[in-house]
């Protein structure tokens, strides 16, 4: 099946040019009782091709996610070769929000946090309030990446990218999405995070 062309509406680039290698990032369904919650990475070539699955956990409403997937994608084999890192939402495990600059620039390549729909900004920061002592830093975080709403025939995507430009990270969804708004390295993960807890995928990432 033919990648999806809305994205950031960009073409397809030159016939023949070589898929580029991606790890996609979701975490698993939690309680919020939980202390921690796995967090699954799959890494594709192009659209169609997975080359690796790798495991980690993030603390529930905790700090350690932006460690916890940089040590991933430090420690895969896969490294060499990685061209970017898709996240979805910026945060993991409730609350426990990323920083995407900082895996950017440690990593040296882009890192972009990926959504569907509008997110509510001040239902977001209610949340984070109600429910996070010392909720500021996140906060900031939060508001430091919040993402760019585009329309497509397929729904609302939001994202948020650092180290590539707008027509450049078009051309890299191109490559990494089949159908609908959400890129397989990333759909594929949130799908064996979701069996990982619940036995079998179920709901989109």
């Amino acid at each position: 099946m033919k990648p999806n062309p809305h994205v950031l509406g960009v073409s397809d680039p030159a016939p023949g040019a070589e898929a580029p290698v991606v790890a996609g990032f979701d975490d698993a369904p939690f309680r919020f009782g939980d202390a921690t919650v796995p967090v699954v990475g799959v890494v594709m070539r192009g659209a169609t091709y997975v080359e690796g699955v790798l495991r980690t956990s993030a603390e529930v409403d905790g700090t350690d996610a932006t460690d916890r997937i940089l040590a991933a994608v430090e420690a895969t084999r896969h490294r060499p070769y990685l061209q970017a890192v898709f996240l979805d939402g910026i945060a993991f495990g409730g609350f426990n929000v990323l920083d995407p600059r900082r895996l950017h620039e440690r990593l040296g390549i882009p890192v972009v946090t990926l959504a569907r729909g509008v997110p509510d900004r001040e239902g977001m920061r209610a949340a984070l309030a109600a429910h996070v002592p010392a909720w500021e830093e996140r906060w900031r975080l939060i508001e430091e990446n919040w993402p760019v709403s585009m329309r497509t025939a397929d729904g609302v995507l939001s994202y948020k990218a650092h180290g590539i430009g707008e027509r450049e990270l078009g051309h890299l969804l191109l490559r990494t999405t089949v159908r609908g708004l959400i890129p397989e390295p990333v759909r594929v993960a949130h799908m064996i995070a979701t069996a990982l807890v619940k036995g079998e995928s179920k709901g989109r990432a």
